[in-house]
């Protein structure tokens, strides 16, 4: 059975349209610079579907813009095919997107889910659901990358968390310097940290000295008496 074109997952619905306007206009402004006439003009849906579609208003626009979004990042992160790709390398890929993305749009663009957090408050419960739905998404489809890699499972989330913390503030570096070099230096220590890593999973354990070894077994010279323990000779 097919989808009604009203579904918000449908690629015509005119939900999906507004979401993905949204989207743009969380990139470029953040939530607050949002300007809903202008997100429903750039949709080109009906103007009286806004609410129709989206009765919580502004709050649930941006939580489906979010949503969109952050499924978007997390099929993308998600291995592909057999083997997946290690720490250094998935890092590097997205970095590489990411700096395509930031040269693109001249630096005048940022990621739609910061945007969106950035503007978070008590009238956007929405929208902060779907932020952090979608930031922990990405924490775990990264963590589970780098858990396939060779990282200890204890350390894959945090690593996965400190990541995406690095990675988005780098954007925001990009943005104000309107250079990629940030993106470039986050992305080579990021690779830098998860190498090593790995290699601390990959060494040996040290093995513990035999108690058999000479070193613990070789006797001690005796020491000479004190001269106070001396005893005295016989007048």
């Amino acid at each position: 059975m097919p989808r009604p074109r009203t579904a918000p997952d449908h690629p015509d619905s005119p939900a999906r349209a507004i979401a993905i306007a949204m989207a743009g206009a969380l990139r470029r402004r953040g939530y607050h610079g949002a300007a809903l006439n202008d997100v429903v003009a750039e949709s080109g849906a009906p103007r009286g579907s806004l609410y129709h579609h989206f009765p919580e208003g502004k709050d649930a626009i941006g939580a489906a813009a979010v949503r969109l979004v952050g499924v978007g990042v997390t099929r993308a992160l998600a291995p592909r095919g057999s083997v997946a790709p290690g720490g250094r390398e998935a890092i590097g890929v997205i970095a590489s997107q990411l700096s395509e993305w930031l040269q693109r749009s001249g630096f005048d663009e940022g990621c739609p889910v910061v945007g969106a957090a950035m503007g978070l408050g008590p009238e956007t419960p929405l929208t902060r659901e779907a932020c952090a739905e979608a930031f922990g998404a990405w924490t775990d489809a990264l963590a589970a990358v780098y858990r396939e890699g060779g990282v200890e499972a204890s350390r894959a989330v945090p690593l996965a968390r400190l990541s995406i913390a690095a990675l988005e503030g780098a954007v925001g570096l990009c943005r104000a310097q309107r250079s990629i070099e940030p993106m470039r230096q986050v992305a080579a220590e990021l690779g830098a940290l998860l190498d090593g890593a790995h290699a601390r999973r990959a060494a040996p354990p040290a093995s513990p000295s035999s108690p058999s070894s000479p070193s613990s077994t070789a006797p001690t010279a005796p020491t000479a008496p004190s001269a106070a323990r001396r005893p005295r000779r016989a007048r």
